[in-house]
């Protein structure tokens, strides 16, 4: 269940919110007139990319015929560390630990650990991710955008950054199509504020998907944030991820405490 579990967070957790007045964007006049590379510009001139960040998340995880609610604490130092703990019923279950080139992972209801690469994710949860992939999903940052194959269109009232052209990645999603890529990622941009307003991960391979879908954008403390977020993963099973944030901290001291107890099992 927790392996199943920090699956569904490595994918979507992204956004969050605190108490602010301004919607960013608001009366903006949208451009989507904008060529591949000063689009691309753009979004970088609008990451959020400051010290460290942290906040906390409650989460409704539903499916079918279940319903859960897992609380979050996040703590992000950029480019260094990503600290994450779980918390149901008033008790931590999971703790998580990232770094560049090192993972680790606490179940604290079945006495478990992990430590080790990335690679693990790989093996035991078909996820090929590292850690700036990981830390870009969390801030809500454009992902894969530096790609050589990256397409440029528009869709809607939005920019759209795929690695298909925007004609391919329909016939991709409605899987009437062979497509020769494994993992097929998509960026929609809002035009009024360069930010992500949907992200998309198709695992073709193992036929699977991530939609994450950002609303209400505010600016706080010269970030522009997303106060609300629907995640829809569909996998085995579909599972709808509604979240709400809260308790932002912008470039304030961290701490990220970590251990394994010595009675802790590895998991394999």
């Amino acid at each position: 269940m927790m392996r199943n579990i920090l699956f569904l967070f490595i994918i979507p957790l992204v956004l969050y919110s605190c108490k602010a007045t301004q919607k960013a964007g608001d009366g903006a006049k949208a451009d989507l007139n904008k060529r591949t590379e000063q689009l691309i510009d753009s979004i970088k001139k609008h990451e959020i990319n400051p010290k460290t960040i942290s906040f906390k998340s409650a989460v409704d995880i539903k499916s079918k015929d279940k319903k859960n609610s897992v609380k979050m604490n996040c703590r992000i130092q950029v480019d260094s560390v990503i600290w994450i703990s779980f918390t149901a019923y008033g008790y931590e279950v999971a703790r998580a630990l990232a770094r560049p080139d090192s993972l680790f992972f606490v179940n604290k209801t079945k006495k478990e650990y992990f430590s080790g690469e990335y690679s693990f994710l790989e093996e035991k949860l078909d996820l090929n991710i590292d850690f700036n992939q990981l830390q870009s999903i969390l801030l809500g940052n454009a992902i894969d955008i530096d790609d050589p194959n990256i397409k440029r269109s528009n869709d809607n009232d939005l920019y759209l950054l795929s690695t298909l052209k925007k004609r391919k990645l329909k016939k991709a999603r409605e899987k009437s199509h062979k497509i020769d890529d494994d993992i097929v990622i998509s960026n929609w941009i809002n035009p009024a504020n360069y930010r992500l307003s949907k992200l998309q991960i198709l695992d073709l391979r193992n036929k699977r998907s991530a939609l994450i879908d950002y609303q209400d954008f505010k600016e706080i403390d010269n970030f522009v944030l997303a106060t609300e977020s629907t995640i829809t993963i569909k996998s085995k099973q579909k599972l709808t991820i509604e979240n709400q944030y809260s308790r932002i901290n912008i470039n304030d001291e961290e701490r990220f405490p970590f251990k394994i107890y010595d009675s802790y099992t590895p998991i394999r």
